[in-house]
């Protein structure tokens, strides 16, 4: 009997059914808080299956010859696009980096996995988090931007900038210092329909720079395993052994995973009062606060639009599938809106700052008191 889960995004809502139980508890884990459990209709559903007969089936509609590739996942930096073919009304794509083919129509896909593929969940996460997003973002009201962000005391300040500008060590460092809560690492849509701008967080790999690990120890804690993002809770601890080395190189972790390293609340978002953008510091010991004129934080904010730099010419597969239509003026027109309703800083942390808490504080106590949330 297949595990069945449904998520909602905003508007937007998915079914997914997997064969494997343990995929859909991963899933679960992944994904929550920003995907809400679901009881109602839903707009798209997806099979998930681990057959490896099932997986031969889908392969032997691929036809001979070099195939064309079709833009698939829209990321910050590139669009990743997978060698394409149709089978009846469906049309399938073989990624080879997550061991999975996906057979897609407009209100349906099948995952199915490589036999022996480690990275296959990932897959999986990918097509429900498109199919969310791409349906959330049909709202002109909705933009989506490269962000890590925290949660004080029901209010987020995001933390913005482009893939390196040290979103993640930031959010990590004011997070283990304060106790705020983690909304997101990497990427958030913003809907600014409402009295105030609300911010939800996007479920996102979190990969950890090896030099964070220097300014934020916390990330590392306990661990040996160099993918935990790919394991549930309950898998990681029968993965994790005592006495093991721990790692040294890039680590990869879920939201959950990231939440519990700094020994915080995982959170599904809130009004955004805040926007920060992290600079480097001349000094080892610099604090440095500053805000922003409105003309700079409508710049650093349009940089830091999501996919801004990923060169996207064409509407990805789900996009045409679903039958998505986003406002050419929509994202630069909420972008405008949000730096006019919220106050935007450059933040400049020195590196000897991250080994005491005072900073984190001086600069979430700062932020938030030009805020006009409550």
């Amino acid at each position: 009997m297949a595990a069945v889960r449904r998520y909602r995004f905003y508007g937007a809502a998915v079914a997914v059914a997997c064969d494997s139980p343990t995929i859909a508890d991963w899933l679960d884990e992944f994904v929550h808080p920003s995907f809400t459990p679901h009881t109602g209709p839903v707009d798209f559903s997806i099979r998930v299956r681990t057959d490896p007969t099932a997986h031969a089936e889908l392969a032997a509609t691929r036809p001979g010859g070099t195939l064309r590739s079709m833009p698939c996942f829209a990321l910050d930096r590139l669009v990743v696009a997978h060698p394409a073919w149709t089978a009846g009304e469906r049309t399938m794509l073989a990624d080879e980096k997550y061991g999975a083919i996906y057979a897609l129509d407009a209100t349906s896909a099948e995952v199915s996995s490589a036999p022996n593929a480690p990275l296959f969940r990932g897959g999986v996460m990918r097509v429900a988090r498109e199919v969310l997003t791409t349906r959330a973002l049909v709202s002109p009201d909705r933009v989506q931007l490269h962000t890590a962000a925290c949660d004080v005391d029901g209010r987020v300040v995001a933390i913005a900038g482009a893939k390196g500008a040290g979103k993640t060590t930031l959010l990590a460092y004011l997070a283990a210092a304060t106790g705020a809560g983690v909304v997101a690492n990497d990427r958030a849509v913003a809907d600014c329909s409402g009295d105030h701008i609300v911010v939800r967080g996007v479920p996102t790999l979190v990969s950890v720079r090896p030099e964070s690990r220097e300014l934020v120890p916390g990330l590392y804690r306990g661990m040996t395993h160099e993918r935990p993002a790919h394991l549930t809770a309950a898998e990681l601890a029968v993965a994790t052994h005592d006495g093991a080395p721990l790692v040294t190189t890039r680590l990869r972790l879920s939201p959950p995973q990231l939440a519990r390293q700094l020994g915080v609340t995982l959170g599904a978002g809130g009004p955004l009062a805040a926007v920060v953008f992290p600079e480097p510091a001349e000094r080892a010991d610099a604090v440095g606060i500053e805000r922003l004129a409105p003309d700079e934080g409508l710049r650093r904010l349009h940089a830091s639009h999501f996919g801004v730099s990923s060169d996207k010419e064409e509407a990805t597969v789900f996009e045409r599938l679903l039958h998505v239509h986003r406002p050419a003026e929509a994202d630069a027109t909420l972008i405008e809106a949000i730096v006019a309703r919220v106050p935007c800083f450059a933040i400049r942390l020195g590196v000897r700052q991250f080994e005491q808490p005072d900073a984190a504080r001086s600069i979430l106590r700062t932020v938030l008191a030009r805020s006009d949330l409550p």
